[in-house]
């Protein structure tokens, strides 16, 4: 999921707005691995990024109907989308299932690419 529990390491001034986590400075959504080191502890995460706190609904196919919804809503704002489940060597993505390898698909079925440089998924160019 796009993230529902802790702020990540607590240490990154993040703050709940509008149903969700962001930090003091200007940053952007950040995709994570639930319970992995990247998601518990500030290793993958910069200062800025957020991730949302979404309800339960009780099935993952609802919580896939809403997780999708919010991606798609932050994609159609053209912001780099974050990916901290990364190797920490290589900067390469760590492959993975569920919820976050649906959102990673997501993003690419719509044109957007990982940059491994930056860490995030960038829209494709207009």
């Amino acid at each position: 999921m796009l993230g529902v529990g802790m702020i990540p390491g607590g240490k990154l001034g993040m703050k709940i707005i509008g149903g969700g986590f962001k930090a003091t400075r200007q940053g952007g959504l950040n995709l994570f691995k639930w319970k992995d080191q990247t998601s518990i502890t500030s290793k993958g995460w910069k200062e800025g990024d957020q991730f949302l706190f979404l309800s339960n609904q009780g099935t993952v196919k609802g919580n896939w109907k809403q997780n999708s919804g919010v991606l798609r809503k932050e994609m159609g704002n053209g912001n780099p989308i974050f990916d901290s489940f990364l190797n920490s060597t290589s900067g390469n993505q760590i492959p993975t299932g569920g919820f976050l390898n649906a959102e990673r698909k997501l993003l690419e079925s719509r044109g957007w690419r990982f940059n491994n440089g930056t860490g995030s998924y960038h829209p494709p160019v207009q």
